[in-house]
């Protein structure tokens, strides 16, 4: 692989084919601005849907398929980590089932700027799950109410709680691997913690003094206490975002009244 730097997109069966399809159809629109290689994951799909998926939604794309060995479900972060062993010299732009770039220079934007012990999201975020478990949700009983409300006070920080969000990232393949080792993934809290927990992605690299930035669709970077005015997520009507994911998409949808309560989860 001549490029060192690698899109990493994850087509799994845990999003519809809509998902795959809007990946192909932005990523060939918006120009990336850099050289790089693209990666499409296949993860616990068997090899007639994956021969599918080829045919019907990746026949005009160039690209280099890597077909997950794990048959389990360990969600996004499993199958980063077994892309990153194999190409552990490379930087890697991970791309979620729901991601598709909106901007153009989407990946030079991203990369221009990125240097050693950094980090660089399209959004950031200082949502607490410890603070949303204290909503309890229709169908659980008390101790289960009470249950989650622990376990999330030990697993996360109270608000804010800045982490960047992992729909898409940027990052080593080395700094990944090292992340991983050790980690286990059986659940979606599994994934939750991973993304937001005290023992998360962001936690992990601010204790190693590394730079945690969010790039907009100008090619601004924001540092931390200033990810709210990079007006990617969960602000306003998030007309600089650089990367569309679900929740962003989401978010577009809502009320004015029901955007403002939102914002309110995120940014306080």
């Amino acid at each position: 692989m001549s490029s060192k730097i690698i899109v990493c997109y994850l087509c799994s069966p845990y999003a519809n084919m809509n998902a795959i399809n809007n990946f192909v159809k932005f990523y060939k629109k918006y120009k990336s601005g850099i050289k790089h290689n693209l990666i499409i994951c296949f993860k616990n799909f068997g090899k007639k849907k994956i021969k599918f998926i080829q045919d019907k939604y990746l026949s005009n794309l160039k690209y280099i398929p890597f077909i997950d060995p794990e048959t389990k479900n360990d969600f996004d972060f499993g199958s980063y980590l077994r892309v990153a062993i194999k190409y552990p010299k490379s930087r890697f732009f991970f791309m979620n089932s729901h991601s598709y770039p909106i901007a153009n220079k989407w990946l030079y934007k991203i990369n221009h700027k990125f240097k050693k012990k950094t980090i660089i999201a399209p959004s950031g975020s200082y949502q607490s799950l410890s603070y949303n478990a204290r909503f309890r949700n229709e169908g659980d009983n008390y101790f289960v109410f009470v249950y989650k409300i622990i376990r999330s006070l030990i697993h996360f920080k109270n608000f804010p709680n800045p982490h960047l969000r992992t729909s898409a990232f940027y990052i080593t393949a080395r700094d990944f691997i090292n992340f991983m080792k050790g980690k286990k993934i059986s659940s979606k809290f599994d994934a939750y913690k991973l993304e937001s927990g005290k023992s998360g992605l962001s936690e992990y690299f601010k204790k190693r003094n590394y730079k945690l930035l969010v790039v907009n669709s100008k090619g601004e970077l924001f540092s931390e206490p200033d990810w709210r005015d990079s007006n990617t997520y969960a602000i306003d009507n998030q007309r600089f975002a650089i990367i569309w994911d679900k929740h962003t998409k989401k978010f577009s949808k809502l009320t004015k009244k029901r955007k403002r309560k939102f914002q309110l989860t995120v940014w306080g």
